[in-house]
């Protein structure tokens, strides 16, 4: 895995570029009205859950109490935005590599939900990406399938809006005990940190086996 990494050309320019320039119009924000620190921390704590898949919820119920809905709506869409441009800067290069691809690429898993995807895929990324079904699989499908960018990102926008202006209202209403949130969002990331372990754990195994 090393080597794949090491040999894998990422678009490092334009993913320091982005990360750079988010990272300071963040803080400018944040200098000129230090009121909204975070709020501007949430939204770039999206970007980082729309790329690896952390816990994201109870960020934004506590969040909700204490600016608008459509601030907590705007914030986290515009972060799952940038962390889809991230999506195909970091996980194409790895999924389209000389010695990623030829792994999956004719299995029967991978060829038949490629075919299930391509019947209806701007639908099914705004299907999943507004319910709570799980939406890595799907991305890394997408890409891997070589879906165009630009309607992968117009799915995020219509798919996740909503759902983040639901989640957002229902913060701003239920006046969620933040000791009730914190707990929620330390058992998640234990949730997902063992998951990802199992899931090495698993992959180890196979390939000793193989």
């Amino acid at each position: 895995m090393i080597d794949i990494l090491r040999n894998t050309r990422f678009n490092i320019t334009a993913i320091v570029f982005t990360t750079v320039a988010t990272s300071v119009v963040s803080g400018v924000i944040v200098l000129i009205n230090p009121t909204l620190a975070t709020l501007i921390g949430l939204g770039v704590y999206e970007v980082l859950c729309q790329v690896i898949s952390t816990p994201l919820e109870p960020a934004m119920l506590y969040t909700a109490k204490l600016y608008p809905i459509w601030q907590v709506t705007l914030v986290t869409t515009i972060g799952c935005n940038i962390g889809g441009i991230y999506d195909y800067w970091i996980f194409g290069p790895l999924l389209h590599h000389e010695q990623v691809r030829p792994r999956y690429e004719n299995t029967r898993l991978f060829t038949s939900a490629l075919k299930w995807f391509e019947k209806a895929p701007l639908i099914t990324l705004i299907f999943i990406g507004f319910t709570p079904i799980p939406f890595v699989p799907l991305k890394l499908l997408a890409i891997a399938g070589g879906y165009p960018q630009w309607r992968y990102q117009l799915a995020l926008l219509i798919g996740r809006a909503p759902r983040y202006a639901i989640i957002s209202w229902l913060g701003y209403v239920i006046p969620f005990p933040n000791w009730l949130l914190v707990t929620i969002m330390i058992l998640l990331v234990i949730a997902y940190v063992i998951s990802h372990i199992r899931a090495k754990i698993t992959g180890q195994d196979g390939s000793n086996s193989a």
